[in-house]
């Protein structure tokens, strides 16, 4: 099972010894706000990723891996773009999306390659 975007924050936070309380006063928000995020109830936003990220001494590119919503230039490419819709809904309708994904991922790799 992966882990998700609240669990990982929990655990990195965790494992630096910052108590909930003085994690979310460097935040500027509220321990509760950083509990509802760890428990999956809430989720930041960009910028509060971002601070999240800089404060954790992680990369944001490891947050946002975790974070299961679609960007706005994504949604808006699929919209613009058909054939990237169907794109997508082929790797999230397929058994197997995450394999999928990486497979169309390396063939783009490929092709930018040259």
């Amino acid at each position: 099972m992966s882990m998700t975007l609240g669990q990982k924050i929990r655990q990195t936070r965790q494992g630096q010894v910052i108590p909930v309380t003085e994690f979310a006063r460097r935040l500027g928000v509220t321990a509760a706000h950083i509990s509802d995020i760890e428990h999956g109830r809430r989720m930041p936003n960009l910028n509060l990723l971002e601070e999240i990220a800089k404060q954790l001494k992680i990369p944001i590119e490891e947050l946002r891996a975790l974070d299961g919503r679609i960007d706005d230039d994504l949604r808006i490419q699929a919209e613009k773009t058909p054939a990237v819709a169907v794109l997508l809904r082929k790797i999230i309708n397929s058994d197997n999306p995450e394999n999928l994904a990486r497979k169309f991922l390396r063939e783009a790799d490929k092709e930018r390659k040259g």
